[in-house]
């Protein structure tokens, strides 16, 4: 066989593997969603409350204020990102 021949049949095996891959993974990720991405919230905006809160009360002791921001914002930013790789290996496109 050519290789103008055996190109688009790879091509084609490769997508077709990619979607019975992504497809499985996407739900696994939807069904899984709602409660990490709860968890994640409920952390981030009591983390912000307490750091605030700490921020005030605590001013001596710097690690445990900043210790609590970057928790806070971990927690944000873990709950964006799960989102957004949602987003990225959905079998719709979601993106722009």
């Amino acid at each position: 066989m050519s290789n103008t021949k055996v190109f688009p049949l790879v091509k084609g095996l490769f997508i077709m593997l990619t979607f019975l891959v992504r497809w499985p993974v996407f739900l696994a990720m939807c069904w899984l969603r709602p409660p990490i991405v709860f968890v994640c919230n409920l952390v981030s905006i009591v983390g912000l409350m307490a750091w605030l809160f700490s921020w005030y009360a605590f001013p001596e002791k710097p690690e445990m204020v900043w210790g609590i921001c970057i928790a806070s914002f971990g927690a944000f930013f873990i709950a964006w990102a799960y989102d957004f790789i949602l987003m990225a290996i959905s079998p719709e496109d979601m993106m722009f």
